[in-house]
């Protein structure tokens, strides 16, 4: 079952309401929060507009998407992270 995930100031922010914009649902990218109806992550939207590329860029590239989705996407995705899982068999090494 997907999950909204939106943000506790939802309504309240510069991005306008944010509710419907990134789901999580753990049968799409495993639980990776996306754009609502679409498989692009928040992250992917985040590591775009950190190369340089503007919410136009991306509203060329994915019409059906509304524009505001992408900056809720963006924001997101900063202040929801990924977290690295240690490499190898770090239990390996406690003995």
């Amino acid at each position: 079952m997907p999950t909204i995930a939106s943000s506790p100031h939802e309504g309240n922010s510069p991005c306008g309401p944010q509710k419907g914009y990134v789901v999580s649902d753990p049968d799409i990218l495993g639980g990776t929060p996306v754009i609502a109806g679409t498989r692009l992550t928040v992250y992917a939207v985040l590591g775009r507009m950190r190369s340089g590329e503007t919410v136009d860029d991306l509203a060329a590239d994915y019409p059906e998407i509304p524009r505001d989705a992408f900056a809720v996407a963006e924001r997101y995705a900063r202040t929801h992270p990924l977290r690295e899982h240690p490499s190898g068999r770090p239990w390996r090494n406690s003995a």
